[in-house]
């Protein structure tokens, strides 16, 4: 929930935190690292995919990927979508306790695609029309 939190304040970035407590000051402090230098993302969604009680970041690039990491910032997997990723949401929709990654596309047509935890394409959709957003 935390990680949720600071994913919408900070972008796709692994927050490490430093809880220092200082007699003088009382404070509390946070250090923020960068976890993918070579990509410049777009959105990104945090939760916890596999089951395993550790949320996973999921980040869309400006270089048409979709970009999986754990929580440490280590790149478990990408895959490349052919458009610009514009909007993701995490949910388990088949029931497995696995969370499944929507991910609406900005490419010739506009498309929502849903992929497995582990990468595998399960669904994909286009339109006419561009999907903006996405929500499970």
């Amino acid at each position: 929930m935390f990680l949720r939190k600071v994913m919408s304040h900070f972008g796709l970035c692994v927050v490490s935190l430093l809880l220092l407590y200082s007699q003088v000051f009382g404070v509390v402090s946070a250090r923020i690292t960068p976890i993918d230098k070579s990509r410049t993302y777009y959105t990104a969604a945090a939760g916890d995919l596999d089951g395993d009680g550790v949320d996973e970041i999921v980040g869309g690039a400006f270089d048409d990927s979709l970009v999986v990491t754990n929580a440490e910032g280590k790149i478990l997997w990408t895959v490349a979508l052919q458009g610009l990723p514009y909007s993701i949401a995490l949910g388990d929709v088949d029931g497995d306790k696995k969370k499944e990654i929507a991910v609406t596309v900005m490419d010739k047509e506009g498309s929502v695609k849903l992929l497995g935890y582990r990468k595998a394409l399960l669904w994909s959709y286009s339109s006419d029309l561009p999907f903006l957003s996405v929500a499970m």
